[in-house]
């Protein structure tokens, strides 16, 4: 399993009327979690797996969004997985 730090810029929406100057497009959200599956576009991370391929939560984020990735390696005895 590889488990990943990831920051990415989020979709965002703001309700009502704002000037180009009043909208912040600093929306980046950090992650970290087992990778599910990728592909060219896409992450799938998850917090949790159990019995092997059940995944809770599973989050897919669109690979173009991501700023910044760092695989995070365990180590020791315990931090073998």
């Amino acid at each position: 399993m590889k488990i990943v730090y990831l920051e990415w810029m989020d979709h965002f929406s703001t309700p009502g009327w704002l000037t180009a100057a009043e909208i912040d497009y600093n929306q980046i959200c950090i992650s970290v979690g087992i990778v599910v599956a990728e592909d060219k576009k896409f992450l799938t991370i998850s917090n949790t797996c159990h019995a092997g391929d059940n995944w809770a939560d599973p989050l897919t984020i669109i690979k173009s969004a991501i700023v910044k990735r760092k695989t995070i390696k365990l180590g020791g005895k315990r931090g073998k997985v």
